[in-house]
């Protein structure tokens, strides 16, 4: 999957000329307050402090990627494409110059997270848009997102998978937050993967690419790899 990522993100920005241009990609480590602003509810993980938002800027364009290690990082297109992606904060400084660059080239949108009350509104239209798309699936949940956790669990039959011990052994309206290991079993009882993008960072995302199982790669870190690997998306704000 990344193989294939760098050859066609190589191809977007040799096609534009933007190798070897003086241009610089500059990525810094987001606030708490600059990536989700001032919420309702506290229990995001961006608020808990398990994860931070990478910010890759390029042209003005802005791409953010959720990650657990987190550096700044300056230089040009040619020395990102060169990365080694061998841990996280490598893919995340990856994956954000990709959210940027493509946003700057008018490929994708929706490359920052939303703030406020977004991930509300984002939660409360997840409903309509499974009901019209899925209906009767049995949904995977990959990452404990609270207020997808929340309306999945109301409308839907779910199963929960999470990396955060945590958030183990929890149960939301009844349903119980599954480790790791159970993810094999949990994708044969499922009709549907809904895989928070984050997976791109943290290297798992090849897992659920490539399952039998319609998937959904939801929020702001997969806008570009979806969009290069031909991948659906959801990301309502």
């Amino acid at each position: 999957m990344y193989n294939k990522l760098k050859t066609e993100f190589k191809k977007i920005i040799e096609e534009n000329c933007l190798m070897n241009s003086r241009i610089k990609v500059m990525s810094r480590v987001l606030s708490k307050e600059e990536a989700i602003g001032k919420p309702e509810h506290d229990d995001y993980p961006l608020l808990k402090g398990k994860e931070n938002l990478m910010e890759s800027e390029f042209c003005g364009s802005k791409g953010a990627a959720y990650s657990d290690m987190c550096g700044n990082f300056s230089g040009t297109l040619k020395d990102v494409i060169e990365l080694k992606l061998d841990n996280n904060y490598r893919r995340a400084v990856f994956v954000s110059s990709i959210n940027a660059v493509l946003k700057h080239l008018g490929l994708i949108n929706k490359t920052e997270h939303c703030r406020n009350e977004g991930p509300v509104n984002c939660a409360d239209h997840l409903t309509y848009f499974l009901k019209e798309n899925y209906p009767g699936h049995t949904v995977l949940l990959i990452g404990f997102q609270p207020r997808f956790v929340e309306v999945l669990t109301e409308n839907f039959k779910t199963n929960i998978i999470d990396l955060n011990p945590d958030n183990i052994a929890k149960k939301v309206n009844g349903v119980e937050v599954l480790p790791e290991e159970h993810t094999d079993r949990m994708i044969e009882e499922s009709d549907l993967i809904f895989v928070t993008s984050s997976t791109f960072v943290n290297g798992t995302a090849p897992k659920f690419a490539v399952t039998d199982k319609p998937n959904i790669f939801y929020g702001v870190t997969g806008a570009g790899p979806t969009y290069l690997l031909n991948l659906e998306r959801y990301c309502y704000q």
